[in-house]
């Protein structure tokens, strides 16, 4: 979908659950919105987390690239994401929508 690998982008180191990940944000040649996700988790992990994380990333970078309305598609995500007690997040992958969708990470 994009055409060139090296984007901009931007890393972040977060915990999630106790564990140490670092998340790459790559954002459109314009700067516009995110276009890639790409979800690292720290060196104490095994090539099954790993390869989880791997398939996340690929997921939310698919559905990130190809939507126009950044804003609803991170809201229908965050519908179908599985939350705990109090609204948070359960998995990695609902916390990095959240994230995105409480930093605003695109332009309108």
């Amino acid at each position: 979908m994009y055409e060139n690998w090296r984007l901009p982008s931007e890393i972040n180191t977060m915990y999630f659950k106790g564990r140490k990940n670092h998340v790459i944000y790559s954002f459109s040649k314009d700067m516009s919105k995110v276009v890639r996700v790409k979800i690292i988790p720290s060196s104490k992990t095994g090539q099954e987390l790993r390869n989880l994380a791997e398939d996340l990333g690929n997921y939310l970078t698919s559905r990130l690239s190809r939507c126009k309305n950044m804003e609803s598609c991170l809201q229908d995500m965050w519908e179908e994401s599985p939350r705990d007690y109090g609204n948070k997040p359960a998995t990695i992958m609902g916390f990095i929508i959240k994230d995105i969708l409480r930093r605003k990470l695109w332009k309108v």
